[in-house]
């Protein structure tokens, strides 16, 4: 079971945000097989970020947005760089990340992908 807690907090040109992720597994043996780390993820901060946006600071009639700390993004097809919708554990990245819209839409970040920490079997069933 997947449970996902999103909250942003938006101060106006400033946005606060942050996403938990908790995908356990119930009513599985201890030191099953059928439980890995690929599947089950006690608990992860999935994103936890400061989001900064500043309308025609790029020209009259544009919307600039700059997203600081750990993110998940899409870029337009989502085939190089997406956020997982089936998978229970989650690929966020750290860094930065600008976004610049008039018409159409352009971006550019400055990223690192965040490492999943495993942790034992036994801590993954109830």
């Amino acid at each position: 079971m997947q449970t996902t807690l999103f909250a942003e907090y938006d101060t106006g040109p400033v946005r606060f945000g942050g996403e938990t992720f908790d995908s356990r597994s119930y009513f599985q043996r201890r030191n099953s097989n059928s439980i890995a780390t690929t599947e089950v993820n006690a608990f992860e901060l999935g994103q936890a970020y400061l989001g900064f946006d500043m309308a025609d600071i790029a020209g009259k009639g544009t919307v600039s947005t700059l997203t600081a700390g750990r993110f998940t993004q899409n870029v337009g097809s989502r085939r190089l760089i997406a956020r997982n919708q089936f998978r229970n554990t989650i690929d966020a990245s750290t860094g930065v990340a600008y976004d610049w819209e008039n018409g159409a839409r352009t971006g550019c970040a400055c990223s690192t992908p965040c490492r999943i920490a495993v942790c034992p079997t036994t801590a993954l069933a109830f």
